[in-house]
């Protein structure tokens, strides 16, 4: 099953995720309804954030946006603060 995300959240989208090719870091936006996820990944609880904004790789917001990138498409991004606790 995919993690649940919420809005504000920094994660790392896939190559090929998002119509664009390249792995980015990207902020989910808030929205206030999620689509259901066409990826047939198998989740059923697995959903779409239309508007993501991209993040260079010092985490620095861009005026880059995906568009459509599915919970499956998303990875957690390392938080040294996190892994010290």
């Amino acid at each position: 099953m995919s993690k649940r995300r919420v809005a504000g959240q920094i994660v790392y989208k896939r190559a090929g995720a998002g119509f664009c090719g390249q792995g980015s870091y990207v902020m989910l936006e808030a929205e206030e309804d999620r689509e259901p996820c066409v990826m047939a990944c198998g989740d059923p609880d697995c959903c779409g954030w239309s508007n993501c904004r991209r993040y260079d790789d010092d985490l620095i917001p861009t005026d880059v946006w995906f568009y459509h990138v599915y919970e499956c498409q998303m990875d957690d991004v390392w938080e040294p603060d996190a892994e010290a606790t």
